[in-house]
């Protein structure tokens, strides 16, 4: 499979050489072709010359093949406005968890959201999304899942990680948001986020996850917003 130029250079180096070496081959010592100078430089220069156009042209195909589906394959797995995961890859994320393997489940949401969208403008609404997205990302480790869930809202799912680093890396989250000098238009935009958390527990079902991480997340909003609520 071709994935990058290198793989296309060698591909286009080894199918030269194969060309070469199976046109001598065939010419000499199994059709018994008798070796006139003349022949034998035949027998080596046209492939020599023809099978590097050949080789070029069937190794970019596939290079753009392996590209275009790199693109489908991010589009059926990323937010489109974010640039983060969707909420169908980070569902089967969690559902892929294996056994009785540990994780711990973010849910965050945008506080007030529709009045920064009244008052600002969707424009802008969609600019907080997408900083409070770049947010989420940075304050994790590099193999958890950030992913938008909806509107919104964001999940993070965690994969190894324990209760604490869980709890702190919300926190950390939060805080991040809310301390922020987030202008737009030459406004200042007041932005914080609520985050509930879950942690799965042995053999649980990823739905049950998410709706725990939910839950928390729904009274982190009724205890007053700008807060980390653990699921009970």
């Amino acid at each position: 499979m071709i994935r990058t130029s290198r793989d296309r250079n060698l591909f286009v180096i080894s199918w030269t050489m194969l060309s070469v070496a199976m046109s001598y081959g065939i010419s000499f010592p199994l059709l018994g072709i008798p070796r006139d100078a003349n022949i034998v430089a035949a027998a080596i220069l046209c492939p020599l010359i023809i099978a590097p156009i050949v080789a070029i042209w069937t190794g970019n195909m596939m290079l753009r093949l392996h590209e275009t589906s790199l693109q489908l394959r991010a589009a059926a797995e990323r937010d489109h406005l974010t640039g983060i995961y969707n909420r169908q890859f980070l569902v089967g994320q969690l559902g892929s968890i294996s056994g009785a393997q540990k994780a711990v489940v973010l849910m965050a949401d945008i506080d007030h959201f529709k009045r920064i969208n009244d008052t600002y403008g969707h424009i802008a609404g969609d600019r907080v999304i997408t900083y409070v997205a770049q947010n989420l990302t940075e304050n994790c480790r590099d193999g958890d899942a950030v992913a938008r869930f909806g509107g919104e809202e964001f999940a993070v799912v965690m994969i190894g990680a324990s209760l604490e680093h869980g709890l702190s890396s919300a926190e950390r989250m939060r805080q991040a948001v809310a301390d922020a000098d987030l202008v737009i238009d030459g406004r200042h935009v007041p932005v914080t986020i609520s985050v509930g958390v879950a942690v799965r527990h042995d053999s649980q079902d990823a739905n049950d996850v998410l709706h725990a991480a939910d839950t928390a997340l729904y009274e982190a909003k009724e205890n007053g917003r700008n807060r980390v609520q653990l699921a009970a």
